[in-house]
This record gives C-alpha cells, structure tokens and sequence, in this order.
C-alpha cells in the first residue's frame, strides 16, 4: 500500500472519530456554544464589509448559525448556500432569500431552487476538523474537496474563508497535503485564529 492510500485510510478513520464526538455532544451545550461561535462571526473583520456571504445550512451535528444568518439579513447582506455540481468538480453559491424553497440535493444538503448564482465575498464553512500549522489554520472536512477546489478557482481568489468548529475538532493527527486550502481565519465559540502571511 502506498503512502497516499495510507495516508487517506488514516484521514478516513480520523473524520469518523472526529464527527462521532461532535454527534456525542449534548444538546443544550451545543446551543450555548453556538450562540458563542455567531458572537464570534459578527465581530469578525473579514466579514465587516462582504456584501455577499456563503454560508451553509448544518447537517451532521454542524454548528446552527441561523441567528448570525439573521442579523447578517437584517444589515442588507446577500447570502448564498453551496451547490455540488458533479463529482470533482467545484461547487457553485446559489442566491438565499428569507423563506425562498429549498430542496434536498446531493449529500442530503438543502439547496435553493433558484438558478441565480454569485462568488461569495467570503465563505462561511464548517469542519470536522481543523490544524493550525506554521500560522495558517486547515480544514479537514468531509472528504470531497469541494471546497479546496473552489477557493482555487481564479474567480475565488479573493474570496475569504473563515471555517467554523468547535473546539474538541482541532486534532495534530493530520497534516495537510497540497491541495489542502489554508483558510484566512478559523473560529471555535473560544478562539479567533486568523491566518499568517505566507513569507
């Protein structure tokens, strides 16, 4: 076996332990901590001026951030949900007006039934698990790429992307590979890692 099945066999088993202690947590701190990680999105600089914020509809124990989808629609701001188009391919960001239909689309993620697209400002996006590593904060996320891929595209290069964990998901049991996109900032309900220049 070489070193990259190896290498995604270990991935593979860390995502379950990772997502299995994010389904262990109890309800009622899950809340609590939510409403500190929305705290944490609205003071957030990178998010001071985004016109147009892709966000994400939780599955899977992730973070429920409706009240910050709230606020940020109180203050006039456009949000987005993403789309998968096909398999290795990148993801599109549907526009997502308050009480627009939904449906279920791929990954069972609810997406809108609206054909109108933009490129997010930024990018709100969950993880599994995350490592911070010579100053720039990773995401490990479900195992797709979807999101990598996205951020690499000419069209997204200025797009920022702040990931949104809990605490218990940063793990040292991991190390990015090259198609591993740094993140400009990681949040948790108690920190606020934003990404170093590179040199």
């Amino acid at each position: 076996m070489d070193k990259s099945s190896e290498s995604s066999i270990a991935r593979k088993a860390l995502r379950q332990q990772l997502l299995t202690l994010r389904s262990d947590m109890a309800q009622a701190g899950r809340v609590h901590l939510d409403t500190l990680l929305c705290q944490q999105l609205l003071g957030a600089d990178l998010l001071q001026s985004a016109d147009n914020i892709g966000v994400y509809l939780p599955i899977r124990s992730e973070p429920d951030l409706s009240a910050c989808y709230a606020q940020w629609r109180a203050q006039g701001r456009r949000l987005a949900l993403p789309v998968v188009t096909g398999k290795n391919e990148p993801l599109t960001f549907r526009v997502w007006e308050a009480g627009a239909p939904l449906r279920t689309a791929a990954f069972g993620v609810q997406v809108p039934e609206t054909d109108e697209t933009v490129v997010p400002d930024v990018l709100v996006i969950p993880c599994v698990g995350f490592r911070v590593l010579d100053g720039r904060p990773y995401r490990l996320g479900y195992g797709g790429g979807f999101y990598d891929r996205t951020l690499a595209l000419p069209a997204f290069r200025r797009t920022g992307s702040v990931g949104v964990a809990y605490d218990q998901a940063e793990t040292s049991s991991w190390a990015p590979d090259v198609w591993d996109m740094p993140l400009s900032m990681l949040l948790t309900p108690s920190r606020c890692i934003v990404a170093m220049a590179s040199p």
